[in-house]
């Protein structure tokens, strides 16, 4: 049987990475039991620290106008995170009403950050807050709401709040996701108790940080000589 050179151990390699790394990339959705919004812009998976920007207008937030207290009351949307990531994971969670993000499930504690924008003062629930920098409230916010791509609406601006959140972190946001409400009735008054009807799904990807390709390649490299010694 024909002997595996170092010349096919690096094909091997350089067909099994790639590979690998289209396998792994986090996956973020907005839906309910009957529709899902995927991502409007999602980058290529990589080895870079990933940046996923969710956007709203409206996080299930009820105003002056729309209750019988009279006052503004702050919506409640759900981000459930799963699976878990070796690499360092930021959520960006912006809004144009004020909202309460209550993160759950077991891939928070992955999370390297949570960045909480918009023009009312909004909150993140769930996570360790020395994790969240909240750049929320006038005079605070990190960058304009945004919800849409390509078109804007709504008086927000998706490239302007991209252009600011990258900005913000000096690298390339890894994915875009948005929906103008997370209500089924714009107006509709949700609380931790019952939260928005959609909810933001982050699936997270083990994908590995740069430092350990070299090691993975080595590994492949490694097996591939090996079975070359065993077929002599």
């Amino acid at each position: 049987m024909k002997a595996i050179t170092w010349r096919r151990a690096a094909l091997i390699v350089g067909l099994a990475l790639p590979a690998s790394f289209q396998a792994m990339a986090t996956v973020v959705t907005i839906g309910n039991d009957t529709f899902t919004q995927e991502s409007q812009y999602a980058a290529d998976p990589g080895a870079a620290p990933e940046i996923h920007v969710i956007g709203l207008y409206d996080g299930g937030s009820s105003g002056e106008q729309s209750n019988d207290t009279g006052v503004f009351i702050p919506g409640t949307t759900v981000v459930n995170v799963e699976g878990t990531a070796s690499g360092h994971v930021s959520l960006v969670l912006s809004s144009y009403e004020r909202t309460n993000w209550l993160l759950t499930g077991a891939g928070v504690a992955s999370l390297t950050s949570v960045v909480v924008n918009g023009y009312g003062i909004s909150e993140a629930l769930g996570i360790d807050g020395a994790k969240v920098i909240n750049r929320s409230g006038m005079g605070n916010y990190l960058a304009a709401c945004g919800y849409s791509l390509p078109d804007n609406g709504g008086g927000c601006d998706t490239g302007e709040l991209i252009s600011g959140v990258e900005g913000y972190f000096g690298q390339s946001i890894s994915s875009f996701t948005g929906v103008y409400s997370t209500s089924p009735v714009l107006g509709t008054v949700t609380s931790l108790a019952n939260p928005a009807a959609f909810q933001v799904h982050v699936n997270l990807s083990a994908v590995p940080e740069s430092g350990t390709l070299p090691l993975m390649a080595l590994g492949l490299v490694g097996g591939a000589l090996v079975v070359r010694r065993r077929r002599r």
